[in-house]
């Protein structure tokens, strides 16, 4: 039996998809960090989705509710648009104020009217891959996405 579960928990680290008992060292940091996390998370996740052809959010959502995109628990993540709209926006504040922005980060394409979520920026894609580096780090998404 042991080895099994030891086969089990090594299978699942190798795809990237943990238990929330995995994160115990963020969740010891609180339920702030734990909401950031699940933040990056998502945004990672949102990224994937336009690397793999999303092109609206509508197509973010369905690729989040249909598939697992690099290996995450679904379970963690929102998929209405209107959950996805509003950790995006968490996101863009979150990168405002790390890249030093007067306000929330130009993290997204949209229609010009800011409400139609269209691709990545530029800093997007940088959020995205400083988000994609430190999830790898943390074990919770796998390299290759």
């Amino acid at each position: 039996m042991g080895a099994r579960k030891n086969d089990k928990s090594a299978s699942n680290q190798g795809r990237g998809r943990h238990s929330r008992s995995q994160f115990e060292h963020v969740e010891s940091l609180g339920p702030e960090a734990w909401r950031y996390i699940k933040v990056l998370i998502l945004y990672h996740e949102v990224g994937v989705a336009f690397k793999n052809g999303a092109r609206s959010l509508a197509d973010v959502v369905g690729m989040l509710t249909t598939r697992n995109l690099s290996g995450t628990d679904r379970l963690m993540l929102p998929c209405s648009p209107s959950s996805i709209t509003r950790q995006c926006k968490v996101a863009k504040h979150f990168f405002g104020a790390l890249f030093g922005c007067s306000g929330p980060a130009p993290l997204f394409l949209d229609n010009g009217q800011g409400n139609a979520i269209q691709g990545l920026s530029d800093m997007g894609m940088r959020a995205w891959s400083m988000t994609h580096t430190y999830l790898v780090a943390a074990g919770i998404v796998p390299e290759t996405p």
